[in-house]
């Protein structure tokens, strides 16, 4: 190990630009020395350890600023309340990731139940639908935090909710006029007997009929939404009415310009 480097080798030895070392120079991480005969820079064998030690705490993800500290500062206390603090940024990424993934999974489940089941219907005594409707004070990210806070790892939908009045008047037929009628919403699904802290809803509205007919229907926008009069017909050919709000909720979009479609699971309280 020879006793200097210039910024070149040092560069080469760490696989990084030349430009990074320099701005390690500049910011006063690791300075170096600079020769009286040739006026060159070099690090010396010290430096180069001390690099190492750069990019190994650079790997865990420290900012720059924590890393002059570690370099500078003699006490082992320090080292550790750093690293400890970041060990906890890591452990709240890793949540918030393993929170992204559940809401992946959640989402697929419902693009693969629509793809299986389009214009499939079933009756169902275990929805339970947890919503909100959307605060036009609120950003929509802050509309979607809420839902996270519950931890139910379900992704929220943008949910349509008309009232048993407007679902059952002739002017449902058409979608264009009667869809405006409805209130925007957001909402997750789970089960009746779903585990979880009860209390945590009460900013929340809840939608959970004894009987609800579930169906996944495809419209098209601007074109044609015969698929949203069918779902009248489809109660009286099961002689079944409606019980209740009817919420629409937004599972996928296909936003192009020769033919856009929306996919939406219902769901129709009956009796």
């Amino acid at each position: 190990m020879r006793d200097k480097y210039l910024v070149s080798e040092i560069a080469k030895f760490f696989e990084v630009t030349k430009d990074t070392i320099r701005y390690y120079d500049k910011v006063g991480i690791i300075k170096p020395d600079k020769s009286k005969e040739n006026h060159y820079r070099y690090y010396s064998r010290e430096d180069l350890i001390s690099f190492s030690y750069v990019f190994i705490l650079k790997k865990l993800g420290l900012p720059l600023k924590d890393i002059e500290t570690l370099l500078n500062h003699n006490s082992l206390d320090v080292s550790v309340s750093i690293l400890n603090n970041r060990k906890e940024e890591i452990e709240k990424t890793i949540r918030e990731l393993n929170m992204i993934k559940d809401m992946i999974d959640d989402y697929n489940k419902l693009n693969i139940h629509a793809y299986n089941n389009l214009n499939d219907y079933y009756i169902d005594d275990n929805v339970l639908i947890i919503y909100q409707e959307i605060n036009k004070n609120k950003s929509f990210n802050m509309n979607i935090q809420q839902f996270e806070e519950l931890n139910l790892k379900k992704i929220p939908l943008f949910t349509f909710c008309f009232d048993k009045e407007v679902f059952i008047s002739d002017e449902f037929e058409n979608a264009m006029t009667s869809k405006y009628k409805g209130r925007f919403a957001l909402s997750i699904k789970t089960e009746k007997n779903s585990i979880f802290n009860r209390d945590s809803l009460k900013n929340f509205k809840v939608f959970s009929p004894e009987k609800c007919l579930v169906t996944t229907i495809r419209c098209y926008t601007n074109k044609d939404y015969s698929s949203f009069g069918r779902l009248k017909e489809l109660l009286k050919e099961n002689n079944l009415t409606a019980d209740g709000m009817v919420l629409f909720r937004a599972v996928s979009f296909r936003n192009n310009i020769c033919n856009n479609q929306d996919y939406y699971d219902v769901f129709i309280p009956v009796k």
